[in-house]
């Protein structure tokens, strides 16, 4: 998903503007994850992998360019917008 959200991005807004988004949704995934554990106090769980950056990418995508239209498998063609709706629902 980073490769193909990642290329959307790119070509929008540029390939050298991608890497330090991915950078900055993984500290900022990594920040919340921090302070919503000390909120609940399940502070017995990890954050593992790069989901918070992934996420950060793809709702970029969404928000540069919602309505830009991926062809889907076996779903046909769906707009971007409801794509980064579905994997953040996913991600909650």
């Amino acid at each position: 998903m980073l490769y193909w959200f990642g290329r959307i991005v790119g070509d929008f807004i540029g390939n050298q503007r991608v890497l330090p988004l991915y950078i900055l949704g993984g500290l900022a995934g990594a920040v919340s994850y921090v302070v919503f554990a000390n909120v609940i106090g399940d502070t017995d769980r990890f954050a593992y992998g790069a989901s918070g950056a992934v996420n950060a990418v793809i709702i970029a995508a969404a928000v540069i360019s919602p309505d830009y239209i991926i062809r889907l498998l076996f779903f046909g063609d769906v707009q971007l917008k409801f794509i980064a709706a579905i994997v953040v629902l996913l991600s909650i």
